[in-house]
C-alpha cells in the first residue's frame, strides 16, 4: 500500500473512527456474531459460563470464531450470550469534501510509485526507512537484509521484494514479521504469517538439543490476525493451513534453522517429532 493512498484512506477514515461507538448485544444471533467479528469491530464476548474472551484480532471459519488469545483457540458463534462491538459509522459527507482537493496528487505519486515497482519488481513500501529506523531487536528480519556494497541500506521496496523471493531461507519470526507488512496483497500476508507460526513452532523443536526458552516462546496454535489478514472478509484460512502442513518445503532444514541449531548439536538427524510438534498447533477442533 502506499504513502498516499494510506494517507487518503486515512483522512477519508478519520471522521468515522472519530465517531466510532460502543454497542452491546445480548443474547446476538450467530450470524451477527460472525458478521461483526470479521469486520473487525467485536471487541469482548460472553460466554455462557461468564467468561469474557477478547475478540479484538479474532477471525471467522465457518460458525466458529477463532483467535492466538483465545484457550482453546476457537469458539462457537452460537456460544457468545452477550457481544461488545465498537462500530464505526460511514465517512460523513464532509470527509470527502475535505479529501477531493488531495486526490489529484495521491493519483500523480500512485503513477510513479507504479514505474518504481515495475522497476525494481517488489511491493511498494508505505513507511521509510524501514530497515534504518527499526532496531534488530523489534524486527528479527534485519539479520536477513542484503546491505548494499558500500554497507547502505537499499530501499524499504527493495529490501521487502528481496525478502520475499528468499522467503523459503527465513525463520518464522521474519516471516510472520513479514505478514506484518501492509506492501504485501492481503492474501500474502495471511500465508506469510501462517507460514512464519508453523516454522517457529517447528524450529523451536527442530535441533538436537532442547532449547526450553525457544520452545516456550512458540507460537501455540496457528490463526490469522484479524483484518490484517483477512480484509474483512469470510477466507479459507484452515485449508490453506492443512495445505501448508502437507507440503513438504514446509518443514525443509534451510539455512535459517542449520543456523539457529548450530549452537544446539546442530539440525535433529530425525524431523518427525519436531513435525509432529508443530502440527499441535492446528486450531480447529
Amino acid at each position: 500500500m502506499r504513502n498516499g493512498l494510506v494517507a487518503l484512506i486515512a483522512l477519508l477514515g478519520l471522521g468515522g473512527c472519530a465517531m466510532a461507538k460502543p454497542h452491546l448485544y445480548h443474547q446476538p444471533e450467530p450470524r451477527q456474531v460472525l458478521e461483526h467479528v470479521r469486520k473487525g469491530e467485536a471487541v469482548r464476548g460472553e460466554l455462557p459460563d461468564g467468561r469474557s474472551v477478547l475478540l479484538e484480532d479474532a477471525v471467522t471459519a465457518d460458525g466458529l470464531i477463532c483467535s492466538m488469545t483465545l484457550s482453546p483457540a476457537c469458539l462457537s458463534a452460537a456460544s457468545v450470550v452477550r457481544l461488545e462491538t465498537r462500530e464505526v459509522p460511514d465517512t460523513p459527507w464532509w470527509g470527502y469534501a475535505v479529501a477531493a482537493p488531495f486526490t489529484p496528487i495521491v493519483l500523480a505519486n500512485e503513477a510513479a510509485e507504479g514505474l518504481e515497482r515495475a522497476l525494481t519488481g517488489g511491493p511498494q513500501t508505505f513507511t521509510a526507512p524501514w530497515a534504518a529506523d527499526v532496531p534488530a531487536l523489534y524486527n528479527p528480519c534485519i539479520a536477513s537484509v542484503r546491505r548494499e556494497g558500500d554497507g547502505s541500506w537499499p530501499s524499504d521496496q527493495i529490501i521487502r521484494a528481496d525478502l520475499y523471493r528468499r522467503r523459503a531461507e527465513l525463520d518464522g519470526a521474519c516471516l510472520m514479521r513479514l505478514g506484518q507488512e501492509y506492501a504485501y496483497a492481503v492474501s500474502t500476508r495471511r500465508r506469510l504469517h501462517l507460514t512464519g507460526q508453523v516454522r517457529a513452532r517447528f524450529e523451536a523443536f527442530a535441533c538436537v538439543r532442547p532449547r526450553p526458552a525457544v520452545e516456550a516462546a512458540a507460537p501455540r496454535v496457528f490463526v490469522p490476525r484479524g483484518l490484517m489478514h483477512t480484509g474483512g472478509r469470510e477466507v479459507d484460512w484452515p485449508g490453506e493451513l492443512a495445505r501448508l502442513l502437507d507440503d513438504p518445503a514446509t518443514w525443509t532444514a534451510n539455512p535459517a534453522l542449520i543456523q539457529a541449531c548450530a549452537a544446539a548439536g546442530g539440525v535433529a538427524p530425525d524431523l518427525s517429532p519436531a513435525i509432529a510438534r508443530a502440527r499441535e498447533g492446528w486450531p480447529i477442533p
